[in-house]
Parts: C-alpha cells; sequence; structure tokens
C-alpha cells in the first residue's frame, strides 16, 4: 500500500560550518488516502498539484531578532540554527506509511 501524504516544506538554518548549511523541513498536513499502487498514488498527486492554491508564506528564521546583531543590525553570525528562512512550498510525497513531520531529529554538523 502507497500513501499520499502532503507537507508544508521550508529551508532552515542549519549552522555557519562550511560557510553555512541549511536543511528541509517538512511539516505533515495531511494524509490523502491510502493507494493499492505506486502508480494509483501518482495520479492522485497529479491531481492535487494542479488543484493546488498555495500563496507561499515568507519566513525570516525565528522572527525579526534571527540574524541581527544587538544593535539590530542584520548580520548572519547571530543567526539561529533551526529556524526557517524564506518561502515555505506545498509538497506531495507518496510513501509507505501516513506522514509524520521531517526530520526526526534536527540535524547537526559533524
Amino acid at each position: 500500500m502507497k500513501y499520499v501524504n502532503m507537507y508544508r516544506t521550508s529551508r532552515c538554518y542549519g549552522g555557519p560550518e562550511e560557510g553555512g548549511w541549511f536543511y528541509t523541513q517538512g511539516e505533515f498536513i495531511k494524509c490523502y488516502g491510502m493507494y493499492s499502487s505506486r502508480g494509483d498514488a501518482n495520479l492522485k498527486v497529479a491531481r492535487l498539484q494542479n488543484a493546488l492554491n498555495h500563496e507561499p508564506t515568507y519566513h525570516s528564521g525565528y522572527g525579526d531578532h534571527d540574524g541581527a546583531d544587538p544593535s539590530g543590525n542584520g548580520d548572519d553570525a547571530y543567526l539561529i540554527p533551526g529556524g526557517a528562512w524564506g518561502k515555505d512550498d506545498i509538497s506531495f510525497l507518496v510513501e509507505d506509511r501516513i506522514g509524520t513531520n521531517f526530520p526526526r531529529y534536527t540535524p547537526r554538523y559533524e
């Protein structure tokens, strides 16, 4: 069985290492059902994408203070890891189980 899951995805700041790095975070919104084949599930995804009317939300970290020095000036040295940056998006994934938020654990630079 395959499940069609809907997520709100955004890019989150991971840390300053290697010039700064980001990862994708997904917030599970809804499961659109169970399908007996990947082909049937992919048809459902195509229909959902065609009907989607999503107005992206712009994120600037954890708020106005994220990425600003103590004087309030923009400074990437003050970015807070985990904060979402840029416009979010809606994604539909065909998976083997009902969706959950991802990643399960916040990635860390090793």
